[in-house]
C-alpha cells in the first residue's frame, strides 16, 4: 500500500491517487510490449488489492477510472478468478489471500 497516498479534496471528500515507484513498470511501456489496457490495469490491480481490500470508488481514484469502466474490468477479473468481492462493505481482494490473525 505504499503506492497509495491520501490526498484532499474540495469539502472535506478524500480521494487516494496512485504514486508510482522507481521499480513500478510504466503502462505506456506495457503497452508497446502488447499488453492490453485490461491487462496493465489487472497487473496493477492485483498488486494494489493483494494485503487490504479496496472499494470500487477507492480504486476508481486510484486508477483514475469512471465507475462504468470500473465495473466492467472488476467484473471481467472476478469471472477470471482473479480478485474475490468481499461483503459488507464492497471490497474487491486478490483471491487466495488470507489475512493472517495472529
Amino acid at each position: 500500500i505504499e503506492k497509495l497516498k491520501e490526498t484532499r479534496v474540495f469539502c472535506g471528500f478524500t480521494r487516494l491517487s496512485h504514486v508510482r515507484s522507481e521499480d513500478s513498470p510504466n503502462p505506456q511501456d506495457q503497452l508497446l510490449e502488447g499488453k492490453s489496457l485490461y491487462d496493465s490495469f489487472l497487473d496493477q490491480l492485483l498488486n494494489t488489492v493483494k494485503e487490504i481490500p479496496l472499494t470500487q470508488a477507492e480504486l476508481e481514484g486510484v486508477f483514475d477510472l469512471t465507475p462504468k469502466q470500473a465495473g466492467i474490468w472488476l467484473a471481467q477479473a472476478i469471472q477470471e478468478k482473479q480478485i474475490t468481492k468481499l461483503s459488507r462493505p464492497v471490497r474487491y481482494q486478490k483471491a487466495g489471500f488470507q489475512r493472517e490473525i495472529f
